[in-house]
């Protein structure tokens, strides 16, 4: 006998894709907003072939990229994306003169016939702004102050308490 129940089981325990993704809206066309009230944005990142350069040019590189990340302090969270994907089109350009268009189209005939070998990489950073958190807990523990103003005040101190304390440990 064939029962439903165990045909529908892994439809009914995926759940809905927007209890996995905490994506609220977009503000712009660069930015978007978290149902946890962060503000985020993506950055496509081109990277360098690292093959052809010496020490002091990959030194170079990674210096900089380190000094672009330690603009964000603890208030950001940054997360950083790798696709890797085979079978993409390589993109040439022809040229007027016969000799060198022969030589681009044999080139790129003996790299689609590779391209199940060949990979493409993109680079991708997500940068959250979480400093918002804090005022939210600060505007809702305000509007809770007409109703009972002890309990505003008590998770007002706890919430700056426990501020202190992160400040004190990163110390």
């Amino acid at each position: 006998m064939l029962r439903l129940n165990r045909i529908f089981k892994n439809y009914n325990d995926t759940g809905s894709l927007c209890e996995q993704i905490n994506l609220y809206g977009f503000i712009g066309p660069q930015m978007f907003l978290t149902k946890s009230g962060d503000m985020g944005v993506i950055l496509e990142v081109r990277g360098v072939d690292y093959e052809c350069l010496d020490d002091a040019s990959i030194d170079g590189f990674t210096k900089r990229l380190e000094s672009a990340l330690k603009l964000f302090d603890e208030n950001y969270r940054l997360y950083q994306y790798l696709f890797k994907r085979n079978n993409e089109a390589i993109p040439h350009k022809l040229y007027n003169d016969s000799i060198v268009d022969t030589a681009i189209k044999n080139r790129i005939a003996y790299l689609g016939r590779k391209a199940d070998t060949l990979f493409s990489l993109s680079i991708y950073y997500v940068v959250l702004y979480q400093g918002f958190q804090n005022l939210k807990r600060l505007g809702s523990a305000l509007a809770e102050f007409s109703k009972s103003p002890k309990t505003a005040v008590a998770s007002l101190r706890a919430q700056f308490s426990s501020q202190k304390q992160a400040i004190v440990l990163e110390r």
